[in-house]
Formats: structure tokens, C-alpha cells, sequence
């Protein structure tokens, strides 16, 4: 019996290894996950604006890689010293063959030190059997609470079931109102071809006004034109006219001013010359008066003298002469007035007749000056109505090129539907071929699974936990193709994004660096994209195939080396030292499957608190007024809800799964929980993109920029704590051999 618990050791060890070696392959995957998460963060608080806090949490990130690199080393020395245990229990049951033969044969020579040596060695196998017995009840009453468990387990698996059912009902459900979606989305396209067409006959009609406006202002232009030539003329005329007016008036002004000077100076000549006159008259007058006086006087003198004396004289006619001498006289200083006269009535009449003439002039003048006012108003009124015409020729200019504008964009945004018209029909097809190779492949699946399932020493709860696996992987994809179709037929962008990751993936798959291009969407690249996936998962099959392979190649050496091992073991003498091994074996193998179990649980638990804080932010988004109604947030929420329960369930999987590993094969379940982890972290990844996508619209940055600092910290909390149990693990597992070695 020892001998062949030390062989049960051994192979116990063996599956220790394994599982440390899982172990660290998920720890490394999952660190890598939570690494490309925190880096998507940190291109989203760059995108936002707050960098700073995030580059210091993605160094202490690298830091936590390093010590986890530290961690894994320290397992690969554990991983050593297993190899290094497995040889010294070699050695042990070498001995303990070499004794039993000893035994068997009855050799009486055997010295007295080995008999003091193997009764020593007997006791502690008795004080060892007894623990055993102990730990043996231990055992069974948690053979019986992993069976309770069990039933939980298969009620848990037809609640499954029925949630499959109930989401194969919403896929069909989902996939009516996509052909609903399709019909409304051709309907609303005809629609816009019609609109785009009226609007077409309406711009046209505009254009061909523009057109009109643009002649009627040309021809406008042109007269304006010839008028202002004209007005030009003849203000030069006028300018012209005037000037000599000007210098005529300025003559005659000239001439004016000399004739009035010389009329007045003839005026006073006149005056004096009139008194003059007067006075000569006057004088004439009391001349002739006297004349006449003394003639008489002389007559009376002379007639009184010759009565007198008597003498009879003849009439003398000397008076007479003189008096005609003196009228002579006179009649020439009346002629010589009457010349002067007659020249000054001359005189008169010619400034009369200047006069006449400027009074003509200054008419002239004035009738110049009103016409050149009347012109230079007549010139405002055209220069304002230029003025106004040419700015209605801007603002129809303006009009014009606005109108050009506006028919230039409607056309080019008209080309662009139709351009996105042919890319969403071209892009439907995509879709639906990839959903159809999806169901296939999922079919193809889940046909292996069943294939794998139907075969021997696979128990019902790992056929379970396939099933259950499938189903809600093949719900989830499903919902997740239909609801980015739907986000195709409203928005083209999400298809862009999502190829552009599709791309990213498969260039990071294939350890390429990523050039940030124009998505091609040929059918060409798709092809290559889409035999760059299935290579993906081809690999990934293989690598399943060749793990599960393994595994039932180890099942059938372990099941012909047993019954080997147990003809050979048949002596009850060594049984308290076999179960002193046993208790060992099964001590260290409890500690490593304990660690392996606490690690699986806190980052069970971690994702889901990450989940939680996801919905719980979501909620907050989804009740602000601006989401009332956003269909596509409460899609994502579900998701989320769906992905929150799954991890939940998980994490009480991963709680309860060690309690009941007698029934389960423990490699199954832990590629079962790794595939399972890279499932829902590819799902977590691609909701936090989509949530980042609907982020990104939001106004406030700041509160999202403190939502991903915090989820940047719960993901450094969760790479810590991995550390920290990948450490205890090491320290365990150190600790377990060095007490086999003792």
C-alpha cells in the first residue's frame, strides 16, 4: 500500500505541475487582457484630455507585469522543485520495492540496524494512518456537500436551458425586426431619393433664376454704365460752359464796374453842366431883361432927346443886331447842350443797354447754376442708384455662390448616400455571409462537442458545463451580431469601427504593428480578413485538440500503469507508512488546488466588480434626460446584465468547483475557465468600446475621465491581488515540497 500511494503521490504531483503550469498560462493571458484594457482606457482619457494620471497607473501596470514576470519564475522553480520531489518519492518507492522484496523472501540475515530502522519507520506510519482515517472523514462529508452542490448544479443547468430557449426566441424575434429594419431602411432610402430629386428641380429652377438675375444685372451694369458716361460728358460740358462764363462775367463785371465809374463821373459832368446851364439861362434871362430894359430906356432916351432938340432921325436897328448876335450866341450854346445831350442820351442807353445785357447774363447765370445743381443731383441719384444696384448685384453674387454652394453640398452629400447606400448593401451582404459562417462554425462546434462529450470517463457535470458553455457563448454572439447589424442600418460608423478592430486584432494576432488606414471593404481584403480568422480559430481548435489528446493519452498510461502497480503492492506491513505518504501527497495537492481555487475566485470576483461599476455607469448614463429614449444603451445594458450574471455564476462556480473535482477532471475545467475568462474578456472589451463610442458623445469629460482613472485602479487592484496569489501560491507550494522532502 505504501508503495503504491507513493505511485498515487507521484502521479498526484504530476497533475500538481500540470495545473501550476495552466495556472500560469492563465495568469500570464489574463494579465495581458487587463494590460490591453488598461491601454484602451489610456487611449480613452488621451482622447478626453487627462493623460497624465493614466500613463502613471499604466507604469505602475508594466511595474505589476514585471513582478508578475518575478511570480512566474518563482512558479517555474516550484514548477522544478515538483520535478525534484517526483525523484526523491522515485527513490522513496525504489526503497520501499527493495524492502518489500526483502520482506517477501523472509531474508533472516537482514542486519539489526534496518529492523530498528523499519520498525521506527512503521510507527510513524501508524501515527499516520490515524490522520489519514481523519482527513478521510473530512473527505466524505465533503463528498456529500460537493453531491448537494451537484443537484444545485443540474437545477442551475435547466434554468440554462430555458434562459437558451428563451434567448434562441429572442434571436428569432431580433431577426424579424432586422428584415422590419431593412424594409424601413429601403423605404426611407427611396424616400430620400425623392426628396433629393425634388430638391434637384428646385435648385435647377433656382439656378436658371440666378441665371436671369446674373443678365439682368449685366445688362443694368451696362446702362449704368453709358449713363455715367454721359453724365460725365456733360458735366465736362458744363464745367466747360461754366469756366467761360466765368471769365465772360468776370469781363463784363470789369467792363461794368469802368462804365459805372465813367457813367458817374458823366452823371456829375451832367449835373455841373446842368447848373451850369441853369445859371447861364438865368443869366441869359436877366441879361436880355436888362437888354430889353436898356434898349427901351435908350429908345425913350433917344426919342425924348430928339423930341427935345427936334430932330427927325431915321431908326437905327443896333439893338436889333446885337440882340441876334446874342441869340447866336446863345442857339450855339443850346446846340453844343443838345450834342452834349444827344451824348449823353447815348451814353444812357448803352448802360441801359449793359445793364440789360448783364441783368441777361446774370439770368444766364443763374439758369447755368440751377441746371448744373439739377445735374449734380441728377448725378447723386445715379451715383446712389449705382451704388444701390451695385450691391444687389453683391448680394445676388453672394446669393449665387451660396446657392452654388448649397448645390455643390446637396449633390455631394446625395453622391455620398449613394456611395453609403451601395457600402450598407454591399456591407448587409458582409454581414449576413459572416453570420451565416458563424451559425455554421458554432453548428461545427458544437457537433465536435457533442462528439467529445458522447465518448467514455467524461462525467455529466463536465458535459454540463460544455453544453452550458455553448449555449450561452452561442446566445451572446448571436445577440451581439444582431445588435451591431442594427447599429449598421442606423449608423455607418460602427461598422468602420468594428472592422477597424477586427483588423487590429488580426494584425495583433499575427504580432504585426497596426497602421491606422483607410478600411478597405473589398471583397478581396474581406476574404483575407476572414481566412486570417479562420486560421485564428483553427489554431485555437488544434491547440484544444492537442491539450485534449494529452489528457487522454496521460488517463490511458495512468489506467494500465495501476492495475501494474497494484499486483505489486499486496503486503499489509507497509500501510501506515503508505498512508503517512498519502497524507502528505493529498496535503500538498489540497494546498495547490486551494491556491489555484482562491486565485480563480478573486479574479472572478474582480471582473465581477468591474462588471457591476460598468452597469452601475451605464444606469447613471441611461437615466440622464438625453438617453430617455436610446434604444441602444438599454441594449448594452442587458448585455451587460447578461455578462454580470455569467461572471457571477463563474465566480460561484470557481467557489464550489474544488469541492466537487472528484467528479469533474480537473485539466477540463480549468481550459473549461480559461476559455471561458477569454470569452467574456473579449466580450468585456468589446462592450467597453462600444460604451467608449457612446462616451465619447457626452459633453462632460471630466466624470468620464474619473470613472476610467477608477476603473484603471480597479484593474491595477486586480493585477495586484493575481501577483499577491501567484507569490502565496509560489510560497505554498514551496513550503508543501519542502515538507515532502522532510
Amino acid at each position: 500500500d505504501l508503495l503504491s500511494k507513493s505511485l498515487v503521490l507521484t502521479e498526484d504531483l504530476g497533475e500538481v505541475k500540470k495545473k501550476l503550469s495552466v495556472l500560469q498560462s492563465a495568469c500570464a493571458r489574463l494579465f495581458e487582457k487587463l494590460r490591453g484594457t488598461a491601454n484602451f482606457l489610456q487611449t480613452l482619457l488621451e482622447e478626453l484630455g487627462a493623460g497624465d494620471r493614466g500613463r502613471e497607473l499604466l507604469a505602475e501596470i508594466e511595474a505589476l507585469r514585471i513582478d508578475l514576470d518575478h511570480s512566474l519564475a518563482t512558479a517555474v522553480d516550484i514548477s522544478r522543485d515538483i520535478e525534484a520531489a517526483e525523484e526523491s518519492i522515485g527513490n522513496l518507492s525504489a526503497h520501499l520495492q527493495r524492502s518489500l522484496l526483502n520482506c517477501s523472501f523472509g531474508i533472516s540475515s537482514v542486519p539489526s540496524s534496518e529492523n530498528q530502522q523499519n520498525a521506527s519507520a512503521l510507527s510513524r506510519a501508524h501515527r499516520a494512518y490515524r490522520r489519514l482515517n481523519a482527513d478521510l472523514a473530512n473527505e466524505k462529508m465533503k463528498t456529500n456537500e460537493a453531491m448537494e452542490l451537484n443537484e444545485k448544479l443540474q437545477a442551475h443547468v435547466t434554468d440554462l436551458e430555458e434562459s437558451k430557449q428563451k434567448l434562441i426566441d429572442e434571436l428569432d424575434e431580433l431577426k424579424k425586426n432586422m428584415v422590419e429594419k431593412e424594409n424601413e431602411m429601403i423605404s426611407s432610402v427611396k424616400d430620400m431619393e425623392i426628396q433629393l430629386q425634388y430638391k434637384n428641380q428646385q435648385y435647377d429652377e433656382q439656378y436658371e433664376k440666378v441665371h436671369e438675375l446674373q443678365h439682368e444685372i449685366k445688362t443694368k451694369e451696362s446702362i449704368a454704365a453709358a449713363r455715367e458716361a454721359e453724365v460725365k460728358q456733360l458735366r465736362d460740358q458744363m464745367t466747360v460752359k461754366c469756366r467761360e462764363l466765368e471769365t465772360q462775367v468776370a469781363g463784363l463785371t470789369h467792363t461794368l464796374k469802368t462804365k459805372d465809374e465813367s457813367i458817374k463821373k458823366l452823371n456829375i459832368d451832367i449835373e455841373d453842366y446842368k447848373d451850369q446851364l441853369l445859371s447861364r439861362n438865368n443869366e441869359l434871362a436877366h441879361y436880355r431883361n436888362e437888354i430889353i430894359e436898356l434898349d427901351n430906356k435908350m429908345c425913350q432916351l433917344i426919342s425924348a432927346m430928339k423930341e427935345n432938340l427936334g430932330i427927325v432921325v431915321e431908326q437905327v436897328d443896333k439893338p436889333i443886331i446885337e440882340e441876334a448876335n446874342a441869340e447866336i450866341r446863345a442857339l450855339a450854346q443850346l446846340s453844343q447842350i443838345g450834342t452834349d445831350l444827344e451824348e449823353f442820351t447815348k451814353i444812357s442807353q448803352y448802360i441801359a443797354d449793359l445793364r440789360n445785357r448783364m441783368i441777361k447774363l446774370q439770368q444766364d447765370l443763374d439758369l447755368c447754376e440751377r441746371s448744373r445743381d439739377a445735374i449734380n443731383t441728377k448725378c447723386r441719384g445715379l451715383s446712389d442708384q449705382n451704388t444701390y444696384l451695385e450691391a444687389e448685384y453683391d448680394e445676388a453674387k453672394q446669393k449665387l455662390l451660396t446657392l452654388q454652394q448649397q448645390i455643390q453640398s446637396e449633390r455631394e452629400s446625395a453622391k455620398m448616400m449613394e456611395r453609403d447606400l451601395q457600402r450598407l448593401k454591399s456591407e448587409n451582404s458582409y454581414v449576413k455571409e459572416n453570420n451565416e459562417r458563424l451559425t455554421n462554425m458554432l453548428m461545427n462546434v458544437e457537433a465536435k462537442h457533442e462528439e467529445l462529450t458522447s465518448k467514455p470517463n467524461c462525467s455529466s457535470i463536465s458535459e454540463r458545463q460544455h453544453s452550458e458553455r455553448y449555449t450561452l457563448t452561442t446566445g451572446t454572439m448571436t445577440l451581439l451580431s444582431s445588435h451591431d447589424f442594427v447599429e449598421l442600418t442606423n449608423k455607418a460608423k460602427t461598422l468602420s469601427s468594428f472592422t477597424k478592430r477586427m483588423y487590429a486584432l488580426a494584425a495583433q494576432w499575427s504580432d504585426e504593428d497596426v497602421i491606422d488606414s483607410e478600411i478597405s471593404y473589398k471583397s478581396i481584403d474581406l476574404n483575407h480578413l476572414y481566412h486570417t480568422y479562420a486560421r485564428i480559430l483553427k489554431s485555437l481548435s488544434d491547440g484544444l485538440n492537442e491539450l485534449r489528446d494529452k489528457i487522454t493519452s496521460d488517463r490511458a498510461k495512468l489506467q494500465s500503469i495501476i492495475p501494474e502497480e497494484q499486483q505489486n503492492s499486496q503486503q499489509t506491513r507497509t500501510e501506515s507508512s503508505r498512508s503517512n505518504n498519502d497524507e502528505l501527497g493529498t496535503s500538498s495537492f489540497i494546498t495547490a488546488n486551494g491556491s489555484q481555487n482562491e486565485l480563480v475566485s478573486v479574479d472572478m470576483r474582480a471582473l465581477f466588480n468591474e462588471a457591476d461599476q460598468v452597469v452601475q455607469k451605464l444606469k447613471v448614463i441611461s437615466n440622464r434626460p438625453k438617453f430617455l429614449h436610446n434604444a441602444e444603451v438599454l441594449e448594452v445594458l442587458s448585455n451587460m446584465r447578461s455578462l454580470r450574471l455569467q461572471i457571477d455564476w463563474l465566480r460561484k462556480r470557481s467557489q464550489h468547483y474544488e469541492k466537487t473535482k472528484e467528479n469533474v477532471a480537473p485539466m477540463e475545467a480549468l481550459q473549461l475557465e480559461n476559455e471561458r475568462l477569454q470569452a467574456v474578456l473579449a466580450d468585456a472589451k468589446i462592450l467597453l468600446q462600444r460604451a467608449h463610442e457612446r462616451l465619447s458623445k457626452l459633453p462632460n469629460s471630466r466624470e468620464m475621465c474619473e470613472q476610467i482613472l477608477r476603473e484603471m485602479n480597479e484593474i491595477g487592484k486586480a493585477m495586484k491581488a493575481t501577483t499577491r496569489e501567484v507569490r502565496r501560491a509560489g510560497s505554498r507550494s514551496r513550503n508543501t515540497i519542502s515538507a515532502k522532502n522532510y
